[in-house]
C-alpha cells in the first residue's frame, strides 16, 4: 500500500510556521553544542541539552496543533479547508 504525498494548500508559507522553526532549531541544537568552545561547554551542564531539546520539541508540537494568525497578504482558509489540508502551526 503506497501513500500519496499531498502538499497543504499554503505550503509556500512554510517559513512562517512556528512548528517549522522549532524543527529547524531542534535539528541545529546538536551542531551548536558540538561547535561550542570547550570552555563555554564547561559552564553549561551537559544534561541541559536534553532539557532544551525536549522543551523545543514540546513547543513545536504545541505550535503544530494551535491555529496561527494568518498573514495579512493571504486569505484565511475556511474551517472546512483548515481541517482538511492546511497547516495549523
Amino acid at each position: 500500500m503506497m501513500m500519496k504525498l499531498r502538499l497543504v494548500k499554503d505550503w509556500r508559507q512554510w517559513w512562517r510556521w512556528h512548528s517549522t522553526k522549532a524543527l529547524v532549531l531542534l535539528g541545529l541544537l546538536p551542531t551548536i553544542w558540538l561547535e561550542m568552545p570547550t570552555d563555554m561547554k564547561a559552564m553549561i551542564p551537559a544534561h541541559w541539552l536534553q532539557i532544551v531539546s525536549f522543551v523545543v520539541m514540546l513547543l513545536g508540537m504545541l505550535s503544530r496543533i494551535t491555529r496561527q494568525k494568518a498573514p495579512n497578504d493571504t486569505t484565511t482558509p475556511t474551517d472546512s479547508e483548515s481541517s482538511n489540508n492546511t497547516h495549523q502551526g
